[in-house]
């Protein structure tokens, strides 16, 4: 079950970047890896935001790279992300940028909206984490540093969470509301589970 990274604009490199068979750049995702030995797999975008220079750099270094035009539909984010999955992998990891633009910003966690339920998903932005929990789904969050959020991804939620300070049992979280913002672990593991509804659940941090 092979594993793929996406890097976005404005990306933090993971530490854990070693640990993934394939990784995607979008764009100036690129750039996130300057001045290191990663050479990405595939290098995709308009390339809006990288130099010619450092496009044939990339090339040089064995990098595939495919060039889209501008007058395209998708963004560089959603082309990466579907290249990932012709790619049929199991465990799919999108890093982007907190500082980018914020039509970016705020488009990040629907790309996990393209990614099928079977294959394991996250976005990171540099510490924070946002997941999609589809309807009827369970996920487990072993406890950590950071400030858990749920929020209903595309209408009203039922949603039981067990674990923390401030559990849930069968309780509606209405689209719009902000109800779900900012809960705390209790016990070593959390469980979260969608009884009805797609729900986007964040282990966030304090800005330092």
């Amino acid at each position: 079950m092979s594993s793929v990274l996406i890097l976005l604009g404005g990306a933090s490199v993971p530490e854990d970047i070693d640990q993934f068979d394939h990784i995607i750049c979008a764009d100036s995702g690129y750039l996130s890896l300057s001045g290191r030995d990663t050479v990405p797999d595939h290098l995709v975008g308009d390339m809006d935001s990288i130099s010619p220079e450092v496009l044939e750099q990339a090339k040089a270094s064995g990098v595939t790279v495919t060039l889209f035009s501008p007058d395209k539909d998708l963004t560089d984010g959603e082309i990466a992300v579907r290249k990932a999955l012709s790619m049929e992998p199991g465990r799919l990891v999108i890093c982007g940028g907190r500082r980018g633009r914020l039509d970016h910003v705020l488009s990040g966690p629907h790309l996990l909206f393209l990614i099928p339920p079977y294959v394991q998903a996250e976005l990171r932005i540099e510490m924070d984490l946002i997941y999609l929990l589809r309807r009827g789904e369970m996920m487990a969050l072993g406890k950590q540093e950071g400030i858990v959020s749920i929020l209903p991804a595309r209408g009203d939620c039922v949603v039981s969470v067990k674990g923390m300070r401030w559990d849930l049992e069968n309780e509606r979280l209405e689209f719009g509301s902000t109800r779900g913002i900012h809960n705390e672990f209790r016990d070593v593991e959390a469980v979260i589970r969608s009884i009805s509804g797609d729900l986007f659940v964040m282990v966030v941090h304090e800005p330092g």
